[in-house]
């Protein structure tokens, strides 16, 4: 007897093919297998779900293992895996373009499975298990009027989200319009089969089960209860890895007894259904984006985000920036310390700067400072104009870093990204606004006598001749010279926090970078502007250090 129950719990709540809920960039030699995708879990669980074998591979390539020796561990993986997860763990999911789709385990098996067989470095096998936690906490499911995360997912689905969106036949590898010329095609031929079945159902249940395309309109599409979606399949390829894993966690006793089951009325009251026939109208996830890049030094991300309605986006971000030196931009009255710890939780470190009235001080300091920038937009768009929804100290920033060659990111409220933000910018003030901040600068650079080479915790390691800290935005400086500049400082900060105070080798590296810097800098500025290094108790111009 067919456990229909068994069969729903065993299928995704937002669609039957489970939508990913984070990618994992892993720096690998092979550019085709350089990312690890967590994937929806069945209904009622909490977890992500991973394929291990495809997640093996890319690791053991990370890990710089030979491909002939990646294909013998991949075996060897396999069986020990086999063995360690139990059965009742081990999912096969529905791919549309993948009849025979490989089987996937709740990432903490996996996880625990890889600190049991030691296969994998440490450092990212931590990595992974903190990915899992936050995924679970900030992979957003947005439909129906609601906000759900994987921790807080109904059960069930919702009654829309059993309808499928169908443009044409899972697993035909052809042209998804093809069928509808061919009356011989096996999708022409089971919909004409289904169809009286459907019209019977829905006598039934008083409620339509398919919408049937209209052939030949291109703006119409086939909407269909999940259960038929899957009759198709057990019609299609009865063979097919996934429709065993049907009949396994059904119960049936065979295909035949499990597509009895996927029309008989009866099932279809177990679970409550909705048809609704807008592509729309249905579960969409935003996933959580990582980037795992192994460095003695943390990558440096700012974030930056000026109200309460753009809290909660900025806190899922900083979330996955995980092992990374986060700088917060932000007024100080919007967030708490407990705010902040929470926040960067898995985060290597952290620091504020403060927006005081949505004006920023210092805009280049923080971009020479960060490898990328993130900022998040004041409230919701009102989707009628292609504005920002920025103050005009973020718009500003956000255009600098895009003018520079920063790695930029702009976040709506509600999660969307853009990944063209520049086009925004054409009925903005802020690259006028920009270009008189630049052209101040090239002003008060003119009219220095000397520039100090010189490291103080927090400096901008810059000083005027009396002693004043100059601020990078003062300057008329290449910008990768002040990324040269702020990485040499904040080198020093990391190394000489009390109670560090670096090694001799340490000093020996850091001062000749010093020298460096000041060769490089004195012929930015040639001889107008002389360039001091703080050397053998007295400022040296940079050509005696030398």
């Amino acid at each position: 007897m067919v456990n229909i129950n068994a069969l729903i719990n065993a299928l995704p709540i937002s669609q039957l093919e489970p939508n990913s809920v984070a990618r994992i960039v892993i720096n690998t030699d092979s550019s085709a297998s350089e990312v690890i995708v967590l994937i929806e879990p069945p209904a009622g669980q909490r977890v992500p779900y991973i394929d291990p074998i495809k997640a093996m591979k890319v690791l053991l390539q990370h890990q710089r293992v030979s491909p002939e020796d990646v294909e013998m561990c991949l075996v060897e993986a396999m069986l020990k895996m086999k063995q360690s997860i139990a059965e009742d763990h081990w999912v096969i999911f529905l791919d549309d373009l993948e009849p025979d789709a490989p089987e996937c385990v709740p990432m903490p098996d996996f996880i625990a499975w890889l600190r049991k067989e030691d296969f994998i470095f440490t450092d990212i096998v931590d990595y992974l298990e903190k990915v899992t936690t936050v995924s679970i906490q900030n992979t957003q499911f947005i439909g129906y009027n609601e906000k759900w995360t994987l921790e807080t997912l109904p059960v069930l689905p919702p009654p829309k989200a059993i309808i499928e969106f169908l443009p044409g036949p899972t697993w035909d590898y052809g042209d998804p319009d093809y069928w509808e010329d061919n009356v011989l095609h096996p999708f022409a031929q089971w919909r004409e089969y289904i169809r009286p079945i459907t019209q019977q159902l829905e006598k039934v249940l008083g409620e339509s089960v398919y919408n049937f395309k209209d052939i030949g309109d291109d703006l119409d599409d086939d909407y269909v209860h999940r259960f038929l979606v899957l009759h198709w399949c057990c019609s299609y390829k009865p063979e097919s890895a996934y429709v065993r894993y049907l009949i396994k966690i059904s119960g049936a006793k065979d295909v035949d007894e499990l597509k009895a089951a996927l029309i008989d009325p009866e099932n279809y009251t177990k679970i409550p259904f909705e048809m609704s026939c807008w592509f729309g109208d249905c579960l969409e996830t935003f996933l959580v984006l990582f980037n795992y890049q192994p460095t003695s030094l943390p990558k440096t991300v700012a974030m930056v985000f000026m109200t309460e309605q753009a809290k909660e986006g900025a806190a899922s971000l900083i979330a996955r920036e995980i092992d990374k030196h986060v700088v917060l931009v932000a007024p100080k009255l919007l967030i708490s310390d407990e705010w902040i710890q929470q926040a960067t939780h898995y985060c290597h470190s952290w620091t504020m700067i403060y927006v005081n009235d949505f004006k920023l001080k210092n805009p280049l300091e923080i971009l020479a400072s960060v490898d990328e920038l993130y900022v998040v937009a004041n409230e919701k768009s009102d989707n009628k104009s292609m504005g920002l929804k920025l103050s005009e100290a973020a718009e500003d920033l956000l255009w600098l870093g895009i003018k520079l060659g920063i790695q930029v990111h702009y976040y709506g409220i509600n999660y969307y990204s853009l990944y063209n933000p520049e086009d925004c910018f054409k009925n903005s003030e802020a690259p006028k606004r920009i270009a008189e901040q630049l052209a101040q600068s090239a002003t008060f650079t003119q009219q220095l006598r000397e520039i100090r080479l010189y490291n103080d915790y927090g400096s901008s390691g810059l000083w005027d001749d009396t002693g004043r800290n100059l601020a990078y935005d003062q300057l008329d400086l290449p910008f990768e010279l002040l990324r040269r500049i702020a990485a040499w400082q904040r080198d020093f900060d990391v190394n000489m926090t009390p109670p560090n105070e670096g090694s001799d080798d340490w000093r020996a590296q850091h001062n000749a970078e010093g020298v460096k810097i000041g060769i490089e800098l004195q012929a930015t500025l040639g001889t107008a502007v002389k360039v001091k290094l703080y050397h053998q108790q007295r400022w040296m111009d940079v050509a005696e250090v030398m």
